[in-house]
């Protein structure tokens, strides 16, 4: 922000005054930036005060200067910000789920996929909140700076959060297409700026998402003119993976596999001969013959359930699992009083290991007492007992791809 030398007003009425002025007569013109407004004045008493949100640092000029402070906060609150508002910009677009979240947002295994789209013009201004340096939890201070260097304020922002100083928020989307193709229909204003897409039965392949926005004070900005159009891959599904070590290993699948045979999951080619399962009450088997065919009452693997897997060599369990649809009801798994093999059924699909807090996934099982899940590489078995209570050996996270004994004192379900 650079300070102006002023500017002249006209007396309305008493105690009020006015004064219209074109973007382009303003301090650094029609450039697109907000501005801080200081009104100073005096009454007939001699008595002087200034509009909140500033506050004279004493400089050597009559009116602002770099020694002052501005808060933006309450500059806000009065009114005093002005806004010159020349452009939108190219709106940040993400396609949900995605295969990496944390890193990647154009990529994508669902065919039924959500696409997320981002204006910022709420909060365009870049005014922003840094580490606060004073002692002060509740107020950032932060240095804003301006083409001049020798001209820097100081803006005190509340709650250590980006000021939103927009008075115009809104961007109204007037056109998009999806390789080409019609969707505006489609698309639902999720709150100002920000707008959701939702598409079904997509192939495998590449897309392009093109649009024209235009925000509330008019700027316009078209995606395919700016070269900004977004272009975002549904990638083939892959198998979700659970490892094995020689011996046997206590497994689980976070839902249930697209094709659900045992033969199918676990297949003919890994070195595997026997599937156990625990389920009401009794144990189901299947066992590999010498030609590679898996028989037994174990027929389908499903999500929730844990199952005993012996093998002799270090392989890989790889099985496609669709995802969990919105319309799908979420897996459930009914329990016995006693034991009962257990699985970790996860919405999210995450990666074998990732873990959750053990008395939030069971809670919908009040009546668990112990859990044990078992280490095939050191032979051992890992407690895990409710409200994180110690014991030698305890865990008190459950994890992907591992299936665990749990003890209930009555029956129940499993609602993960």
């Amino acid at each position: 922000m650079t300070p102006s030398p002023g500017l002249s007003v006209t007396e309305k009425e008493t105690n009020v005054w006015e004064k219209k002025v074109n973007a382009a007569d303003l301090p650094g013109g029609s450039a697109h930036r907000i501005m801080a407004m200081v009104v100073t004045a005096t009454d007939e008493a001699g008595n002087s005060g200034n509009s909140a949100g500033w506050k004279d640092g004493g400089g050597a000029t009559a009116g602002p200067d770099a020694d002052d402070t501005l808060d933006f906060k309450k500059l806000n609150a009065g009114g005093f910000l002005v806004e010159v508002d020349s452009r939108i910009v190219a709106a940040d677009i993400k396609v949900l789920p995605s295969t990496d979240p944390d890193n990647v947002d154009d990529k994508t295994e669902s065919q039924n996929p959500y696409i997320q789209i981002t204006f910022s013009e709420g909060n365009e201004y870049g005014i922003p909140a840094d580490e606060a340096d004073d002692g002060d939890a509740d107020t950032t201070e932060v240095v804003h700076t301006t083409a001049d260097p020798n001209i820097a304020y100081t803006a005190a922002i509340a709650d250590a959060k980006p000021l939103a100083a927009d008075s115009h928020p809104d961007v109204t989307i007037s056109s998009l297409t999806l390789n080409g193709e019609d969707r505006l229909d489609e698309v639902v204003r999720v709150k100002a700026g920000t707008y959701v897409l939702a598409v079904t039965g997509l192939d495998i392949g590449e897309y392009e998402i093109s649009y024209v926005a235009t925000d509330d004070v008019g700027n316009a900005f078209d995606s395919a003119e700016e070269d900004e159009d977004f272009t975002f891959e549904v990638l083939e599904r892959q198998p979700y993976e659970v490892e094995l070590q020689p011996g046997w290993n206590l497994i689980s699948f976070p839902g249930d596999p697209f094709n659900p045979a045992v033969g199918a999951v676990v297949g003919a080619d890994l070195k595997a001969d026997t599937v156990l399962g625990y389920q009401n009450g009794a144990w189901v088997t299947s066992v590999k013959s010498e030609e590679g065919r898996w028989q037994g009452t174990l027929v389908d693997i499903q999500g929730g359930y844990g199952y005993w897997v012996r093998t002799t060599a270090i392989e890989s369990i790889e099985t496609v699992i669709p995802p969990i649809l919105p319309t799908s009801n979420l897996p459930t798994v009914p329990v016995i009083s006693g034991w009962n093999l257990l699985g970790v059924v996860d919405a999210e699909q995450d990666d074998a290991g990732a873990t959750a807090d053990a008395d939030e996934y069971f809670t919908s099982l009040p009546a668990w007492r112990v859990a044990y899940s078992f280490e095939t590489q050191q032979n051992r078995w890992m407690k895990l007992l409710p409200d994180g209570e110690e014991a030698n050996g305890t865990q008190h996270t459950v994890a992907n791809g591992k299936g665990y004994w749990v003890w209930s004192s009555r029956p129940g379900t499993l609602v993960p």
